[in-house]
């Protein structure tokens, strides 16, 4: 009698713990209105374009990171050498720096995007510094423009989907 009260308890033990640990990990990987939609990743496996209910991101390698930051650099200085006000002195601004590898607009800041030749790009609404068309990849080339045509294709649809909804 003992054992089967043993056992029975250990039984009950297990089934117990087991349905809350199960419960546990349903309700972890429900979705929430954070978790992507949609991801793509580009052809070097450096930029990762994702799509979630509320936003559209971007999330870059280190490398893409100091070659965007790198662009900027010398943007600022194109810039400088070409802008003088009326005493021949020049007008500088500072330079942008990302300090993180991810950007994000709202999709309320996004007023469209556009699929053309392959390539795609967005017009915003409201526009920080840096936007996606400003992400440049190692090889120097716009890291928007290095994802496959398919994933672009599905990331347009999907997009659109969602604006509907």
């Amino acid at each position: 009698m003992k054992k089967s009260l043993v056992y029975s308890s250990i039984l009950f033990a297990f089934l117990f713990f087991s349905k809350a640990s199960f419960a546990n990990t349903i309700t972890g990987n429900a979705p929430d209105k954070t978790d992507p939609i949609l991801e793509i990743t580009d052809k070097f496996n450096e930029v990762k374009l994702g799509l979630t209910k509320d936003s559209v991101y971007m999330i870059f390698s280190e490398n893409a990171l100091s070659a965007a930051n790198q662009n900027f650099k010398i943007q600022n200085e194109v810039n400088t050498q070409n802008f003088e006000d009326s005493e021949g002195k020049f007008i500088t601004g500072s330079v942008s720096y990302l300090t993180s590898n991810r950007i994000e607009y709202k999709i309320e800041d996004i007023s469209g995007i556009n699929f053309t030749n392959g390539k795609l790009s967005f017009s915003y609404k409201t526009k920080s510094e840096i936007g996606f068309e400003d992400i440049f990849a190692f090889d120097g080339t716009k890291a928007i423009n290095n994802f496959y045509v398919e994933d672009l294709e599905d990331f347009i649809f999907t997009f659109t989907n969602s604006l509907k909804s």
